[in-house]
C-alpha cells in the first residue's frame, strides 16, 4: 500500500481543524507515519490610517505567543498516540503556507478540516481547503465536520482517463482496502 510517511495537518484551531487532525492520527497510526502540523498565523495592520488607530506594540508577540501555545498542545496530541512530527508557525495567506510547508517536508499528505461556510460567509472568507487542494503539491485531504474522527467508508475518484486520474484510482484503492472502505 502507498501509505503515507508524512503528513501535514493545517490547523486554524477549529473544531473542524480538531477532527482533521484526528483523522490525520488515524491514518499515522495505520502507516506509522509522522504527523506535522502547520498553523497560518493571520495578524491585522498595525496601524488603521483612516481611524487613526494603532494596536499596542506587543499585540504581534502575544498573538504569536498564544499560537504557539496552541500549536503546542496539539503537538502534546500527536505525541501522546505515539507517532513523531512537529510544527510550524507560518504566515498567510494559509493556501500558500500550507503547499510551501509540504513542499519543504516532503509531506505525502495534506489533510485540512472545511466547515463548509456558504454565502455571504465563504465570498468574504473564501475557502482555505479549497485554495489548498489547487496549490498543493501533494494529495489533500479535506475532514468535514466536528466531533468523532472517522475513517473513510466510502472513498470516490473522479476520473479523466488521463495518467493523473489512473494513480488516484490506484491510491484510492490501496486506501479502501486498507481502511475497509468501498471504493
Amino acid at each position: 500500500m502507498r501509505s503515507p510517511r508524512r503528513i501535514l495537518v493545517a490547523t486554524d484551531f477549529s473544531a473542524a481543524a480538531d477532527r482533521a487532525l484526528d483523522t490525520a492520527l488515524d491514518i499515522a497510526a495505520r502507516s506509522q507515519a509522522e504527523v506535522h502540523l502547520v498553523h497560518a498565523l493571520a495578524l491585522p495592520s498595525v496601524y488603521y490610517a483612516p481611524y487613526d488607530i494603532s494596536l499596542p506594540n506587543d499585540f504581534d508577540a502575544e498573538a504569536r505567543k498564544r499560537a504557539q501555545q496552541q500549536l503546542a498542545e496539539r503537538e502534546e496530541r500527536v505525541r501522546a498516540t505515539g507517532c513523531t512530527g512537529g510544527s510550524h508557525l507560518g504566515s498567510v495567506p494559509a493556501p500558500w503556507c500550507i503547499a510551501e510547508r509540504a513542499q519543504e517536508l516532503g509531506a505525502d499528505l495534506v489533510v485540512i478540516g472545511s466547515r463548509g461556510h456558504t454565502g455571504l460567509k465563504r465570498f468574504a472568507l473564501g475557502s482555505v481547503a479549497e485554495a489548498t487542494v489547487k496549490r498543493s503539491p501533494v494529495s489533500v485531504l479535506t475532514v468535514r465536520g466536528e466531533g468523532d474522527a472517522d475513517l473513510p467508508k466510502v472513498i470516490v475518484v473522479g476520473v479523466d482517463f488521463s495518467p493523473h486520474s489512473e494513480d488516484a484510482v490506484a491510491l484510492a484503492a490501496d486506501w479502501a482496502r486498507n481502511f475497509s472502505a468501498s471504493l
